[in-house]
């Protein structure tokens, strides 16, 4: 397990539907580390891909940081990292400040794992085909 907590967990930018549904796609928007051929050290790759907003394995909760007006100039403004929060034109609401996202994130996860919504020791408690999202912008969940 790595010492450093910011390191711990993942991190990507996930945009979707307000309501999700079995059919409902998103996409993930994220720096991902590639290790180099032959032990050459390894790179940062940017990936934006479609997915399925269904919970998978993987995923351990969404966390809403802001509603997007215009995807296109989004999608622009991310492919020209880095996104410093500059731009007020892409976003309607955000909240765009790390350590207000991060420390929101990291609560909400710790919040899940003491309620065992990860580990299984609460069956029935949570509806497993729903990944478990806090709304930043208004200080709420959405999704148990």
């Amino acid at each position: 397990m790595p010492s450093n907590k910011d390191r711990l967990y993942h991190w990507a930018f996930i945009t979707g539907p307000k309501v999700i549904t079995q059919q409902s796609a998103g996409r993930r928007i994220h720096a991902k580390e590639r290790m180099g051929q032959s032990g050459s050290g390894s790179h940062w790759e940017y990936e934006n891909r479609s997915i399925s907003m269904l919970p998978t394995a993987m995923i351990l909760v969404r966390i809403v940081v802001g509603k997007i007006e215009d995807n296109a100039r989004l999608t622009s403004i991310m492919e020209s990292v880095p996104m410093l929060g500059k731009d007020k034109k892409a976003l309607r609401a955000s909240v765009t400040d790390w350590k207000t996202v991060r420390d929101g994130c990291m609560q909400y996860v710790q919040k899940k794992a003491a309620q065992h919504r990860f580990d299984g020791q609460a069956p029935g408690k949570f509806d497993d085909s729903k990944v478990a999202t806090y709304d930043l912008l208004e200080k709420k969940e959405i999704q148990e």
